[in-house]
């Protein structure tokens, strides 16, 4: 309740901003259109990008065989990881025009005539390699020769190469290949935009005191590194990016940063002490793997080859990925609440999505990224899901927290009403009075717990939030002396305290205590026992108040919390306090002529 105003000034700032905000998505929405039109256009006037007519013989592997094509398309490798492609254009090739080859993982060597233009090798990322024409002719002999490195998908790269050799200016092959990427990189700065709402949106709940944001940090971390995961395509960023080894690292970095940040965001969602440990020591296990990779490139010399380490990181990763998703989906099973339904399908999505991508480059040595574009596609509108629920819940919960502080404001104002009751009053006065005759020492004492015993009814009317168990104990103390000053013999109060280090509405206790005194013990002609104990059990702490008075049937107490025009607040009222303020359980049992337990069970944060 500490932050109830500050929460419906927020709910009221929002609202009234509402149209603003709508108004900024609207010509958000619209700058989007307009650019996916204008992408959409060029596109279309540079789809007509001219690949390298060129014709001739070509063999594959060591073999000597020869075939004939008429078009690049045409050449295949059959499964061969080395090409030679010998021939002529179809047409001449002016001066000062650029050819670019695509290479990925191959070594390409090209000759014109005698003169090597060309000879480039990649590794793992894929870069654009190009030589300016000095005016090339169908008389002139063009000679490729692509060899692919050792490995699974050596064929698919060399033929992948093929279908983009291209004639023309860069910009006009960067124009083409963003053109064909369209929608893709739509779809992914609307996600990077997205990410940044979060983000602004967590900034905001702090700004309000909101404590547990980290689950809102990552997943906007997740959004933003996801889409800059998704934007690098070498199809078109190394046209950007020239360097291949700062390109690559990039990648790896952006890569690795959104499984990260998705680890990290189910791990912010555990319930469980147990889950949230085993996914802090897989963090920990992720840093080390990034910190030796990292050593290999830049200092220590690690006799292992770097398919080796990618295979091991990726690997990894998506180990890491498949235990947080299992361990949350354990949590779920424990702690049923309806949002963590979205958040474990929308996780489950991603996750299998970069398993997909993580087993196809175990296997071809590249990612397809579209499984993973599908997958985060889907994580953010089921986030966003989640946030719309959240936003709907809090004001829910903003609502019933400033109806519970009436509530309590109230209560505490009868339940002090109903404390200071002339005749409890009137004959605590007159005892003292007498024991100031008899016994002055005593009478001493008594009028002290008596002043406390007061000012404790009037502190609650200032205390809105849970307050130590000492200090009601303290009160409730100083409540049965005068009842033990007053009764004597006849009473009996016994305390049982084991557990004391916890927080409890005030003016809880000592109700129930008088009511086992005047309705139970009092009852009786022979007076009876009090017993007031507390103890822990697991993640609960227990508060009991027994009596042997005479008890009562439990269907009378039903009809009596039914009655809504009685006078004093009785059971129902701790009872409701328990369950609203400190999300407790209240538990009577009581048998006529047997005495009556009522046991109060407080959940406990680890």
């Amino acid at each position: 309740m500490r932050h109830i105003e500050e929460w419906e000034e927020l709910d009221d700032m929002i609202a009234k901003r509402s149209p603003v905000y709508l108004a900024l998505g609207f010509l958000f929405v619209l700058a989007l259109m307009i650019f996916g039109y204008t992408a959409w256009y060029h596109s279309n006037v540079a789809k007509d990008m001219p690949i390298l007519p060129m014709e001739g013989v070509y063999t594959r592997g060591d073999y000597a065989i020869q075939y004939d094509f008429d078009e690049l398309s045409e050449v295949t490798c059959d499964g061969a990881d080395k090409i030679c492609i010998v021939g002529h254009v179809k047409e001449e090739i002016p001066l000062g025009e650029e050819i670019f080859f695509q290479v990925h993982r191959e070594r390409v060597q090209v000759y014109v005539n005698r003169d090597c233009v060309i000879d480039s090798t990649s590794t793992w990322s894929q870069t654009w390699v190009s030589f300016v024409s000095h005016g090339i002719g169908p008389e002139d002999k063009i000679t490729i020769s692509i060899e692919g490195m050792t490995g699974v998908g050596s064929a698919y790269s060399i033929e992948r190469t093929l279908q983009r050799v291209y004639c023309g200016d860069k910009y006009e092959l960067l124009s083409h290949q963003a053109g064909r990427n369209t929608t893709k990189l739509i779809f992914c700065i609307l996600i990077f935009i997205m990410g940044v709402a979060e983000l602004l949106t967590a900034m905001t709940m702090i700004l309000m005191g909101t404590r547990n944001v980290r689950g809102t940090v990552s997943c906007g971390l997740l959004m933003m590194t996801g889409s800059m995961c998704s934007l690098i395509d070498y199809e078109y960023i190394g046209l950007v990016i020239s360097n291949e080894r700062a390109l690559f690292l990039l990648d790896i970095t952006v890569q690795l940063g959104a499984c990260f940040c998705l680890i990290l965001n189910m791990m912010f969602h555990m319930h469980t002490k147990k889950s949230f440990l085993i996914s802090r020591k897989m963090v920990a296990a992720w840093w080390v793997m990034i910190f030796v990779y990292l050593m290999g490139h830049f200092g220590l010399q690690i006799p292992l080859p770097e398919a080796v380490w990618l295979t091991v990181m990726a690997s990894l990763n998506g180990v890491f990925l498949l235990t947080e998703l299992v361990l949350l989906i354990l949590d779920y099973r424990k702690y049923r609440e309806q949002q963590m339904k979205y958040m474990i399908t929308s996780s489950a999505i991603l996750t299998i999505c970069i398993l997909i991508e993580i087993i196809h480059f175990v296997i071809y040595y590249y990612f397809l990224f579209y499984p993973f574009q599908i997958g985060l596609v889907v994580y953010c509108v089921l986030q966003y899901v989640v946030i719309f629920q959240q936003s709907k819940e809090r004001v829910q919960r903003s609502q019933m927290a400033a109806q519970l502080e009436k509530e309590l404001v109230q209560s505490q104002v009868s339940i002090m009403l109903s404390q200071i009751r002339p005749h409890f009053l009137y004959n605590s006065i007159t005892a003292i009075q007498t024991l100031c005759i008899q016994d002055p020492e005593k009478a001493r004492k008594s009028l002290g717990d008596f002043a406390k015993y007061l000012r404790g009814n009037m502190d609650s009317l200032a205390s809105k939030e849970l307050i130590p168990f000492v200090k009601e104990l303290e009160h409730t103390r100083h409540y049965v002396e005068l009842e033990l000053m007053r009764q004597g013999e006849y009473l009996e109060v016994e305390y049982n305290i084991e557990e004391m280090s916890f927080d409890i509405p005030t003016l809880t206790l000592q109700p129930l205590v008088e009511n086992a005194i005047k309705h139970g013990v009092g009852a009786r002609e022979d007076g009876g026992t009090v017993l007031i104990s507390t103890y822990r059990q697991g993640d609960n702490v227990y508060v009991t108040v027994e009596d042997d008075g005479v008890g009562f049937e439990m269907s009378v107490l039903e009809e009596k919390a039914k009655d809504k025009q009685r006078t004093h607040i009785g059971l129902q009222n701790v009872k409701d306090r328990i369950q609203k303020m400190a999300g407790g359980e209240f538990v009577i049992e009581s048998k006529c002529g047997v005495g009556t337990k009522i046991t109060i069970i407080l959940p406990q944060e680890d």
